[in-house]
């Protein structure tokens, strides 16, 4: 299980399909609302425009998150642009 595994399974965390601000998004207990499909897409530009809003599905949690499950990548594995 991955770190954001961990996440996405926390007591009370609720999942979004969008941004959480957004007046129409989807906030559900359960991680089916999230469009995993397009949210592991590389790039928002490679989604259809009318499900880009899908792109930023977001975890909310209750609680801090403790530091042992925050991963930043290195910068020599980030993508030079």
């Amino acid at each position: 299980m991955t770190p954001s595994s961990y996440v996405s399974n926390w007591k009370r965390s609720q999942e979004n399909n969008c941004n959480a601000i957004r007046h129409d998004a989807n906030i559900s207990e359960q991680p089916e609302v999230v469009r995993f499909e397009i949210v592991k897409t590389k790039s928002v530009f490679l989604v259809p425009e009318l499900l880009r809003h899908f792109y930023q599905a977001e975890v909310l949690i209750p609680s801090p998150v403790p530091p042992h499950l925050i991963s930043f990548p290195s910068s020599r594995s980030r993508k030079q642009i």
